[in-house]
This record gives structure tokens, sequence and C-alpha cells, in this order.
């Protein structure tokens, strides 16, 4: 495998990616509606102009876990950590090595499996 193929396979693995209409990849970004406008948290220096991002932080301070698991009394605060947490019951593996059979439930082992067996 050459550098620059290597470097798009890996590109692909660390980062979301979406194509583009044109055909090209970019990142997966959040849209921010009002640039101008700045949440700050009350209890810490955080501060984004993304709503959905600033009351997932609010959970920090609250405590507030509202997402939990139909299996064992776990909650989380948000709802990607739940996904993985399920996972433990489930078996589930969703990340696939493209380039042998191994499978994994997170991303950063697909990533560190790949940086191991395939550079």
């Amino acid at each position: 495998m050459g550098v620059s193929s290597f470097s798009y396979v890996f590109e692909l693995l660390i980062r979301k990616v979406r194509p583009e209409v044109e055909g090209r990849w970019s990142s997966v970004a959040n849209p921010v509606k009002n640039p101008s406008k700045i949440h700050q948290c009350a209890h810490c220096p955080y501060q984004t102009p993304i709503i959905s991002n600033f009351k997932k932080h609010a959970r920090i301070h609250t405590g507030e876990k509202p997402f939990a698991c139909p299996h064992c009394p776990f909650r989380a605060t948000q709802m990607e950590n739940l996904r993985k947490h399920v996972r433990t019951h489930t078996g589930e593996k969703p990340y696939t090595c493209s380039f042998c059979s191994f499978r994994s439930t997170k991303k950063s082992s697909l990533t560190a499996h790949f940086l191991v067996h395939h550079r």
C-alpha cells in the first residue's frame, strides 16, 4: 500500500466523512445558524454557538442522565454513549477492517488495529 493510499484510508478511518454532491469527501460539521449568538456556561468557561452542544454540556453540571439502558441500570448523558454501552450486552461490532476479518465495538480499536497490522 503506497503512502498516499495509506493516508487516504487512515483519514477515512479517523474522521466522520460524507460524500458531497461533486463526489469529494469532507468532514461532517454541526451547522451554526447564528454564529454571533454564543451560549456561555454559568458554571465554567465553556462556550459554544451550537445550542445542542450547550445543552449536552449542561448535563455535566446538573448530573442529568436521560438515556437509560434497557438491559441494566446504566444511564448516560448522551445517546451515543448509551449506544456504545448497549454493545456490551448485544455483542454488536459495527466497525469492520477493510483488509481482514477484524471487527470491533469501538472505532478507536479499529484504528489501532489498522495501524498495527496494515500500515
